[in-house]
């Protein structure tokens, strides 16, 4: 079931992209669209099938700072670095999108959290450090994974989840490794530790890769949105004679973790 909590989008989507530009505008309001509306297409669908997609919450990440994290916790997570752009400060509810890939298939397309009443007016591209954005349609910076598993978070929360996934060593019983591999939903929001600051985290789409995280802009030019982009699907922007540069892994791969334990 679709949350209809999340701030509405006024981004107009427009015909294929021929520049970077356009891209960048319309395929994140394709995909959040998606998630508003409960269903989307894809495009490498010869049938113009559209896919269900369902929307839950799955709690509140704390920004004490306005800082925000997207990473893979378990490949060095203590050093991720926060997005140049701050976001509110305060404690925002996450949501977590998937999509039905076959009748009893889901993947996880998307988290967002929901920082500000919005509407979305514009999308951002979420840059780190020295990052610059890119130049063609279909290219996108973004954080990489190599554990089948991302997550958004304060970076003040990265110290005890990297220390706790440390300490589990690789036994998957820490408190993130639960939520994600033992959840209906192969995500939630947790705290590394009791006292620690909560966490999301989630599977990543089709396993590793390197996946954006968009800023949804109200027309203040506050974030109204940070949403992480797992490219489970193809949006209908991108030339069809272009392919993405960095594409999303094979369906069936996932990360370190899964591979070696089986547990996906």
């Amino acid at each position: 079931m679709t949350d209809t909590s999340l701030p509405t989008c006024t981004v107009a989507p427009g015909p294929v992209a021929r520049s970077a530009r356009e891209w960048q505008q319309q395929h994140p309001t394709w995909l959040y669209a998606g998630l508003l509306a409960g269903t989307v297409a894809d495009r490498t669908s010869t049938s113009h099938e559209r896919h269900e997609v369902a929307v839950d919450e799955i709690g509140t990440v704390p920004l004490p700072d306005g800082r925000l994290v997207a990473c893979d916790p378990y490949v060095g997570g203590a050093g991720a670095a926060p997005f140049r752009t701050l976001l509110p400060r305060g404690k925002h509810p996450a949501y977590l999108a998937r999509t039905r890939i076959t009748d009893d298939h889901w993947r996880v397309m998307a988290v967002v959290l929901a920082t500000g009443p919005g509407p979305v007016s514009s999308w951002s591209m979420g840059r780190v450090g020295e990052e610059v954005l890119p130049t063609k349609a279909g290219e996108y910076t973004g954080f990489g994974v190599d554990a089948g598993t991302g997550c958004l978070a304060s970076p003040l929360a990265m110290p005890d989840v990297a220390e706790v996934l440390d300490d589990d060593e690789g036994m998957l019983e820490d408190p993130l490794s639960v939520t994600v591999f033992e959840s209906d939903l192969d995500a939630g929001v947790v705290a590394p530790r009791p006292g620690a600051l909560p966490v999301a985290v989630f599977s990543s789409g089709w396993g590793d890769g390197v996946y954006p995280t968009w800023l949804g802009l109200a027309a203040d030019g506050s974030v109204a949105v940070a949403m992480v982009d797992l490219m489970v699907l193809n949006d209908p922007f991108a030339s069809p004679e272009d392919e993405l540069e960095t594409a999303a892994p094979s369906p069936g791969r996932g990360g370190f973790w899964t591979r070696l334990l089986g547990r996906r």
